[in-house]
């Protein structure tokens, strides 16, 4: 009947003023979160969303809550809602944790203002410093430390966020491309801020330090170290140094492994290996040869990786050649070329260093 039918439809329905009795905040974390999926048109809905959340007396957000809402900026690039956001946080006494930081981070990035997104990062790496390792924490000891300190994701999406609005890969890719780009991106003030973030997570257990890295696995490239060696006679059947210089070459040459890295970890790495050889090149022999092994041939990332890499070394004008093989992809350069490169380049990274350290250390 027609009073039934209307019973029944009344009984499916809820008007807006009891919907916090039937939608908890934990579904509203979710919906938010599901629209930063959809850019631009996903804030305006994401911020619908929080309206509702605010306006609803039994509800409050919480750092979930602006966590989803923060990842719809960083979705859109729209940084400045992210600001206000955070500083609505403060005024309620939330607090960040680290997946709202990771969203400022990331909307600061996009928006191009990488020395706020430093100042974050700095401040996200402080809550944990002090406090275990980054590799004691991965045990899980710590709740608050795995909760608010830095991860490793933490490095890599500061990565993107300090090297371009697009990211670490789309900024070197770009860079490469442009007469004399390279060399100018390789000296700038982001550059020195990703690699400084990269020795943080050095000291933090985060990463290995690459001019330390010997990586034995890299066998594959015996062939590549013989021809990129120096050679020692005429027989010796490796490339020869210019006439007339010395290059000091190390008797062994320096293979390091970027396969557990992630793209943009391995651009800053690859940033910071060759800025180790012009801090101090009369500090040591340069390596006989350098080996940058980026992972398995039959993975798609890895090729990806080693195309990350070889877009630094050529931004940088330091010639390099590659090896694809089934089981790896390994990217060589010889002394020589090392050689006539940090001839050119000695101490051209120092500029920046001393103030970009002193702020993430801050």
């Amino acid at each position: 009947s027609s009073s039934s039918s209307s019973s029944s439809s009344s009984s499916y329905s809820y008007s807006s003023s009891d919907a916090d009795d039937v939608v908890g905040l934990d579904v509203y974390n979710r919906l938010i979160h599901a629209c930063a999926a959809r850019g631009p048109d996903g804030l305006r809905r994401a911020l619908e969303l929080f309206e509702e959340v605010e306006a609803s007396p039994s509800l409050a957000p919480d750092e979930y809550t602006y966590g989803s809402v923060l990842g719809a900026c960083a979705a859109a690039g729209d940084a400045a809602t992210a600001d206000a956001l955070v500083a609505e946080m403060s005024d309620r006494g939330v607090r960040h944790n680290r997946v709202t930081r990771h969203a400022y981070i990331t909307a600061l990035g996009r928006a191009g203002r990488w020395e706020d997104a430093l100042d974050q990062f700095a401040t996200l790496s402080g809550d944990a410093r002090g406090g275990p390792s980054f590799r004691s924490s991965l045990g899980g000891n710590s709740p608050r430390e795995d909760r608010r300190g830095a991860s490793r994701e933490s490095f890599s999406l500061t990565f993107d966020a300090l090297l371009g609005g697009a990211g670490a890969e789309a900024a070197i890719a770009s860079c490469a491309l442009e007469p004399g780009g390279g060399d100018a991106f390789m000296r700038s003030e982001r550059a020195a801020a990703a690699r400084a973030v990269f020795r943080e997570g050095v000291a933090r257990g985060a990463y290995e330090d690459p001019i330390l890295g010997l990586d034995a696995s890299l066998d594959v490239s015996v062939d590549l170290v013989a021809d990129f060696c120096p050679t020692e006679g005429e027989g010796g059947g490796g490339r020869s140094a210019p006439p007339g210089k010395n290059t000091g070459a190390s008797a062994r040459p320096l293979r390091v492994s970027f396969m557990s890295m992630t793209r943009s970890e391995s651009i800053v790495a690859t940033m910071v290996l060759l800025e180790s050889f012009t801090s101090a090149p009369s500090a040591g022999a340069l390596p006989s040869g350098l080996f940058i092994g980026a992972g398995p041939g039959t993975r798609g990332n890895a090729q990806r990786r080693m195309l990350a890499v070889e877009s630094v070394l050529r931004a940088a004008s330091l010639r390099c050649e590659t090896i694809e093989d089934p089981r790896t992809y390994v990217i060589g350069v010889s002394n020589a070329d090392l050689a006539e490169w940090v001839r050119r380049h000695a101490g051209a990274f120092d500029e920046n260093r001393a103030r970009i350290d002193a702020r993430v250390n801050a």
